[in-house]
């Protein structure tokens, strides 16, 4: 089974671009990944700009060599793994200024773990339950990621709780 992720980017208008990734989309992987790797809205944007990915690599590139049985060798071991090289389109989602983030990833039907970019830094949302020995209510726990070389996964200091929304 896979760990699902999304990676969300506040535009600096507000609007919003969104990709779903479809393996390793824990803190360890995809979330140290774009800590390490992704620090720059230009880097960035080329990631959303490949669309749906199955895993996330270090270099903001994919190719359908990517698709077939060899494509751990250099270069491609850096690369990510992009839907559109095996002939799916599956394109980032572009939302409005006015969508809610919480709306973005019940889109996606509620990942887990969802990395939001927005003014120069990595933030996870977290969808949890809140309190599953009471109640069964799942909510959006917002941290700030931060990395620092050689940890296994990024730091995360809590936030609060995201606002429900319908």
């Amino acid at each position: 089974m896979s760990t699902h992720c999304l990676v969300i980017k506040m535009n600096s208008d507000g609007s919003i671009d969104a990709i779903y990734v479809h393996s390793d989309g824990y803190l360890s992987e995809a979330g140290r990944t774009l800590c390490e790797y992704y620090q720059d809205e230009k880097k960035i944007n080329d990631l959303l700009n490949l669309g749906d990915l199955s895993f996330i690599g270090p270099v903001p590139k994919s190719d359908p060599i990517m698709w077939e049985e060899n494509y751990s060798k250099p270069p491609y071991d850096e690369y990510c793994r992009a839907y559109k090289d095996r002939g799916e389109n599956t394109p980032k989602k572009h939302y409005s200024a006015d969508t809610p983030i919480q709306k973005v990833i019940k889109d996606y039907d509620y990942d887990i773990y969802n990395y939001l970019w927005v003014d120069g830094e990595w933030f996870l949302l977290e969808y949890v339950f809140t309190n599953p020995a009471v109640d069964w209510t799942k909510r959006f726990g917002v941290y700030e990621l931060k990395y620092n070389p050689g940890d296994n996964e990024p730091d995360r200091k809590w936030l609060g709780w995201a606002p429900d929304i319908n």
